[in-house]
């Protein structure tokens, strides 16, 4: 029982502290009941991977944040996860998931955390999409600002002539970026 319960903590931390090796054994052990389950329920391959590392994104954040309370297997509460993604991406997608959810009766605030840790995934993706679609110079300044490069620095790295101008520089890229958002249909309907 003791390594069971070792072997959980490892992988737990691996997942935590982003293991690659971790992350593998995870995959190879847990993924092939995932994509069954999918694939079962009309889904694919595409679809498995996708809800799988989101699952273990939705972990890997409540690891950080210290609010993972697992009292069972590490298995039973990915596919948990696993099932209640799957289930609202099936929903989404108009089709039925009556039968499908009959059975499944995770606790409400299960179901709040998993979802609210979802559409946080996907406005992280959604501005990291954005951010990456901005020009060189935008990137590489707000990336000198979030990494808290003092001024005098950025304005000598970005050949500006003046801390004023690094400073409406910075505020014309963020604008951008805020407008870029504020613009994807996707993100709105999340906000």
């Amino acid at each position: 029982m003791e390594a069971l319960y070792q072997h959980k903590e490892r992988l737990l931390e691996g997942i935590k502290h982003s293991n690659k090796d971790m992350l593998r054994a995870i995959y190879k052990d847990y993924f092939p009941s995932i994509h069954k389950f999918i694939k079962d329920t009309n889904g694919n391959l595409e679809d498995a991977k996708d809800v799988f590392q989101e699952a273990i994104l939705i972990i890997h954040r409540k690891l950080v944040r210290n609010s993972l309370e697992l009292t069972g297997s590490l298995k039973n509460y990915i596919h948990q996860v696993c099932r209640l993604l799957w289930l609202k991406q099936l929903e989404q997608r108009g089709q039925d998931v009556g039968e499908l959810s009959k059975d499944f009766k995770p606790g409400i605030d299960f179901i709040d955390d998993i979802l609210d840790l979802q559409v946080e995934n996907e406005r992280y993706r959604t501005y990291w999409d954005h951010f990456n679609h901005l020009g060189p110079d935008c990137r590489k300044l707000l990336r000198l600002f979030y990494d808290r490069v003092p001024i005098k620095q950025i304005t000598e790295i970005m050949n500006f002539d003046s801390e004023d101008e690094a400073l409406k520089k910075k505020m014309q890229c963020k604008e951008a970026l805020v407008r870029r958002i504020k613009n994807d249909t996707k993100i709105r309907n999340t906000i």
